[in-house]
Formats: structure tokens, sequence, C-alpha cells
């Protein structure tokens, strides 16, 4: 997409010098935990359960392994809900981790607690 130069301005330096803006009190830690939070979320929950029913919309194979002996394979209608089901619990736990982060900085700031306030 972009010539050597202007590649390593976007990808090395500016992360680099952009990053120094966060070294004041315990903004590394809330970008750390906002940051593990959403990336975790899209890749542990989101991308699977969305690779798996853009699978089922895209193949017709069985996709089945059998470890644990004869499994029967659902219709894909009822494979689809389920996957959808997961989606919404998925969901609803990265909500919740969302609001427990918001909680827990929110608590943290009436309390005093972090690197800015220990100055």
């Amino acid at each position: 997409l972009f010539s050597r130069g202007p590649a390593n301005v976007l990808a090395v330096y500016l992360p680099f010098f952009s990053s120094w803006l966060f070294y004041q009190g315990d903004s590394v830690t809330q970008l750390l935990s906002w940051g593990g939070i959403i990336f975790t979320s899209v890749v542990a929950f989101i991308l699977p359960l969305w690779i798996a029913l853009h699978t089922l919309d895209t193949s017709d194979e069985k996709g089945v392994i059998e470890v644990y002996g004869s499994y029967t394979v659902s219709s894909k209608v009822v494979q689809k809900r389920r996957l959808y089901i997961l989606m919404g619990l998925a969901m609803i736990s990265i909500l919740a981790a969302i609001a427990g982060n918001f909680v827990q900085q929110t608590h943290e700031e009436e309390v005093g607690v972090g690197v800015s306030a220990k100055k």
C-alpha cells in the first residue's frame, strides 16, 4: 500500500511517538485494559463464530471430526440457530466485561486509586 518511507512512519515512528502521550499517570494501564478487552473479545469470541457462520453459508461439507464417538450433524438451520445463540451470549459477555471495566474505573476514581493518586 505504501512505499518504504511512509510505511515506516505509519508502522514504527507514529505509534512510538504517540505512545508518549499515554505515559502520564495510569493511562497506559487503561489503554492496555481497554485494548485487551476489545482485542480479546474479537479474537476469542466474535471472529470464530463469524467464521463458523460464514463457513456454514458457503460450504456443503459436514465438517464434523469424530472425537467422542458418533455425532449426528444437525441441519444447517439448527446449526445457524445455535451459532446465533452463541453469538448473542458472546455479545452479552463482552458487554459485561466492558461494563465491569467502567465500574472498576469509576470506583478507582472515587477512591483515588491509581498511579497518579499515589504521587
